[in-house]
């Protein structure tokens, strides 16, 4: 199921955050990776290479995060804001002139500090 998961949208955008304390207890309390912490190497080589073939899901590193408990870092994050906006203003991937986030590896990005994204198109 999960090499057709990213066929059923036109784009998947999962914003991560290592500093996200609040995942960071979730695990204490119950053991596992969460979805918005992962990074390319909680991944196996078979994994990657899914991803890889799977274009439209992008797994965006935030690293500008300002706050205790940083789980609405996608609120309190101007560069998440801006970052969100292009998608559905422009239907922009990472690492387009709309977007110029840094890639990483595979499917996986991280957004620059400072970052704001564009003005909207005219």
């Amino acid at each position: 199921m999960a090499e057709k998961f990213g066929l059923a949208f036109g784009q998947i955008n999962i914003y991560t955050a290592q500093t996200d304390n609040a995942l960071n207890f979730a695990e204490m309390i119950m053991p596992g990776k969460r979805l918005g912490q992962l990074q390319s190497k909680d991944f196996s080589d078979p994994d990657k290479q899914i991803f890889a073939a799977v274009k439209n899901v992008h797994f965006i590193n935030v690293l500008d995060v300002k706050s205790f408990i940083s789980h609405a870092y996608y609120l309190n994050s101007p560069s998440v804001s801006s970052d969100l906006i292009q998608v559905p203003l422009h239907n922009s991937l990472p690492g387009s002139e709309d977007r110029p986030l840094i890639h990483k590896q595979y499917n996986f990005w991280e957004i620059p500090k400072g970052y704001l994204g564009i003005l909207p198109k005219k």
